[in-house]
């Protein structure tokens, strides 16, 4: 759909802005907790970084994305990106069991700003994800 005049004139459309009373409130409530709470979501935080839905046997592919997520490698602050990984998403991430942690539906629902550490993180797991899927792991 192209934009008119007048739709370039007000910025471009302004999809997804909630209008209601209930939801301003609720949205404001949730900024200040640091995002939606735990377990108020219903896709798996798989499902969540890999913005897309994930079968049983898909999750073989997304565990793989933790790898470059080591412990050994510190990070900024002297924490390594496994660890301001789950940090970020409240989660815990025991080592062996990525799998369970990328089903689990009890996260944080948090979205990394750009520029920020954690986003470079994000996006180094979901490239690494990306790449598993491709070589048919």
């Amino acid at each position: 759909m192209a934009l008119e005049f007048w739709d370039r004139m007000r910025g471009g459309l302004s999809g997804g802005k909630s209008t209601s009373r209930a939801k301003r409130l609720a949205a404001r409530q949730n900024g200040k907790l640091g995002g939606r709470p735990t377990g108020s979501v219903k896709r798996t935080l798989g499902e969540f970084l890999m913005r897309c839905k994930l079968k049983d046997s898909d999750y073989r592919w997304v565990e793989r994305g933790i790898l470059p997520l080591t412990d050994a490698g510190s990070g900024r602050g002297g924490r390594s990106p496994r660890h301001q990984f789950a940090k970020f998403f409240g989660v815990t991430i025991p080592l062996g069991m990525a799998a369970s942690v990328l089903k689990t539906t009890a996260y944080k629902q948090k979205h990394a700003k750009p520029g920020t550490p954690i986003n470079k993180i994000v996006r180094d797991f979901r490239r690494a994800a990306r790449k598993a899927q491709k070589a048919g792991w």
